[in-house]
Formats: structure tokens, sequence, C-alpha cells
């Protein structure tokens, strides 16, 4: 499927869940402590489920080769028995689940950009994935700042407005 240079995929049914920091925890091995992590079951599902669905529901895709990919999530999610989730985490745990599917390795990525489109306790979980390869936007133009006048320049101004 194609809607431009975007290759659109869908993963209808599957609720869009945040990723949850891995849990740590010291060992002792050999007399040596250790640290280790374990992951969260529900992130650990959910990339199991996605493993699962996305050939199923996306049956003619492919990994794609290029070193540089662009990503656009659009989310439907059903808080129904869960708290509303922020987009930046359900991003990070979907991204994830996409490595080794859909690309190759999560570096590939150089814009991704995410979208709710509903969240709700009526909300029909779905989710939307956009893929390309990546285009660099034109910068907006840059602004020369000028020199604070010398009356309200400090001791340790270095004469340029940051912002």
């Amino acid at each position: 499927m194609r809607r431009g240079d975007w290759h659109i995929y869908h993963l209808p049914g599957l609720d869009p869940i945040p990723w949850k920091a891995p849990e740590g925890f010291i060992g002792r091995r050999s007399g040596s402590m250790f640290v280790g992590h374990h992951a969260d079951p529900s992130c650990t599902g959910f990339k199991e489920a996605v493993a699962e669905d996305f050939p199923v529901h996306n049956p003619n895709f492919r990994t794609f080769p290029f070193e540089d990919i662009d990503l656009i999530f659009w989310l439907w999610r059903n808080t129904e028995g869960h708290n509303v989730a922020d987009a930046t985490n359900c991003q990070k745990l979907l991204e994830d689940s996409l490595q080794r599917i859909l690309f190759t390795n999560d570096r590939q990525v150089q814009s991704v950009t995410t979208h709710w489109m509903e969240q709700g306790p009526k909300a029909e979980p779905y989710i939307m994935i956009g893929i390309r390869r990546h285009v660099v936007p034109a910068p907006p133009p840059r602004r020369e700042f000028a020199p604070a006048p010398r009356s309200l320049a400090g001791e340790h101004d270095v004469g340029e407005d940051p912002f």
C-alpha cells in the first residue's frame, strides 16, 4: 500500500501501550555481583503481538533497505481499565517492536512523528504506520542575532540572544 512516497501499514485491533522502563536487579554469580534488567511483561507481550499480527494484516510488506527512514504513527487507544498514555512512550515501544520487521535497526530512523487519533474508553484499538525513505525538510531561515545594547549587556554577556 502506498500513499505518495509513504508506505502505509495497519494493525487493527492492537491497542498501543506505553513503554515501561525495565526493572533492574542486583545478583551474584560465582562470587561476583552484577546488575541485570527484566523487561516489563506487557512490553514483551506487545512486541510479540506486533511480530505475529504485522505479517497477517500486511502480507505484502517488506523490510525497508534504506539507511535513513522516516516513520509516522497514527494511534487509536482504548483506555478502559488503563490510564491515558503519552505519545512518546507509545511511539518508543512501537518503534522497538517494528525493529527487524519493517526496518533492520532503529538507528535507521531519522524522523518519527506520532498522532493520537483517539484515546478513550470507547476508542477502537488501531495502529497505522507510515514509512518512507528519509526526506530532509528545508529548515527555516537562520536568524542573525544583533549584540545587546551596551547598557543592557552584563559583564558576562556574550552579546547574542540564543532565542
